[in-house]
């Protein structure tokens, strides 16, 4: 049976997370500012940081719990 949604070309090779130029911010405090990441296919990744550096902002962005201020995050 044929796929009967191919992925365009440019996403076939695509990693499954891309995070570009992401920027969240909480009133006046900065917490992330012009973070770039991707996650290669089969790759595993930890995020590491002390208390209050954003590592749980970050990952809820990338779930969707939070929206970005700027930036683009593309889950494949």
């Amino acid at each position: 049976m044929p796929n009967e949604n191919p992925k365009p070309a440019s996403e076939k090779n695509a990693p499954p997370v891309q995070v570009q130029s992401l920027r969240k911010s909480f009133g006046e405090q900065t917490v992330l500012n012009g973070i770039n990441l991707e996650v290669a296919q089969g790759e595993t990744l930890s995020v590491l940081g002390r208390s209050g550096t954003g590592k749980s902002v970050l990952l809820k962005l990338i779930i969707g719990l939070h929206r970005p201020d700027s930036g683009s995050i593309r889950v494949h």
